[in-house]
């Protein structure tokens, strides 16, 4: 678009050979013309014009979703780099000064068609790799079984993305035996959901049949060896509660440390003793973890690491110390478990999560809040 008959000819000759041209010496015109079906591809604007300057013609254009995308080359007198400045400020993607250059201006034309065209062509791509995705989440979820309701656990499940790469499960063995399990896969996000319904299925199977912790452990790591790329593995806790809530072993595989808490006094701590499910081809064989005895008003907590592990904004880490500080405080004050959310995201400087956290509560108490 330009005011100057004679320029709008020179641009004519210039691009007319490639490319299908609507000239115009209007800047109301202009917009009518590109809120046209189809939109143009390109707009070649001059600044200086009666009315409606080339400036305004491009703020506009910036501010309407129908042509916001459209690339706008400034061709103008002004040559100086306060002007260049303003044009792309206001959403140009070029300036070329006159006199014109055809070689230039066809050079400048096909450079920023080329771009806008791989642009539309990312855009439409991501679109379709977001749906896809959202497919690929809807259907994980789907899979995810319900969780089983137990009024003695407690739970804080907080995933980074839609889907988690931490997970907790829970199911009852034939002889009324309670299993739980807390597993944190590498990363967070579809990689490591994916993992889930795989071990879903075998432990949910596997307690079913009556089969013990350390059988199902077992299978868990190998089917995640064999299965998944090396990069891919996932933490555990393995929780095993009596039907009377009167006992429990713990088997820990690279998680960080289960605790229970007794009266006051954090009694007992359940290091990890073993590297994470599907490092290894086979699981060294170990002990069996003693039973604990429990006590009526006990307390166990599991957790990921995505809570010891956050970091401040000096890039110090949560810890465990603060975390054992912070569940003391919940249990004393009979809060709920979200209240960690606001005491880790005040330590961060920030409500947005670095990793999944998950924590699971066993209460030897029938309420829970």
């Amino acid at each position: 678009m330009d005011d100057i008959p004679e320029n709008l000819q020179i641009l004519i000759e210039i691009l007319g050979d490639t490319y299908a041209l609507i000239p115009t010496r209007s800047g109301e015109k202009a917009l009518l013309l590109a809120n046209r079906t189809p939109a143009p591809d390109l707009i070649l604007l001059d600044v200086m014009m009666p009315g409606m300057d080339g400036f305004e013609v491009c703020r506009r254009l910036k501010e309407s979703p129908a042509t916001a995308e459209i690339p706008v080359i400034f061709i103008t007198a002004m040559n100086d780099a306060q002007s260049e400045a303003f044009a792309l400020g206001v959403g140009g993607v070029d300036f070329i000064t006159k006199p014109i250059q055809p070689v230039v201006v066809q050079a400048r034309v096909k450079t920023h068609l080329a771009l806008s065209h791989t642009h539309r062509e990312l855009a439409e791509r991501n679109a379709q790799l977001h749906w896809e995705r959202k497919l690929i989440e809807d259907i994980l979820l789907t899979m995810r079984a319900p969780l089983a309701r137990e009024p003695r656990v407690r739970t804080l499940l907080t995933p980074v993305e839609r889907t988690a790469g931490d997970l907790f499960l829970m199911g009852r063995r034939p002889d009324g035996h309670l299993h739980a399990l807390v597993g944190d896969c590498t990363g967070h996000g579809l990689p490591a959901a994916i993992v889930g319904p795989m071990v879903m299925d075998i432990f949910l199977a596997m307690t079913r049949k009556g089969l013990l912790p350390e059988v199902i452990l077992t299978e868990l790591n190998s089917k995640l060896y064999h299965r998944l790329p090396r990069h891919l593995f996932m933490a555990a806790s393995f929780v095993e509660l009596t039907p009377t809530w009167d006992g429990l072993r713990i088997w820990n595989h690279g998680m960080p440390v289960g605790l229970l808490w007794r009266q006051g006094v954090w009694e007992t701590q359940w290091p990890s003793a073993s590297l994470p499910l599907g490092i290894v081809a086979s699981i060294p064989e170990y002990d069996s973890p003693q039973p604990v005895a429990l006590r009526e008003g006990d307390r166990i907590f599991v957790f990921s690491d995505g809570v010891v592990e956050t970091c401040s904004p000096n890039s110090e880490l949560f810890g465990l110390p603060r975390w054992m500080e912070t569940l003391d405080r919940i249990i004393r004050t009979g809060e709920s478990l979200t209240v960690s959310h606001t005491v880790l995201n005040t330590f961060r400087g920030s409500d947005l999560l670095d990793d999944d956290i998950t924590v699971v509560e066993f209460r030897t108490v029938a309420e829970c809040a």
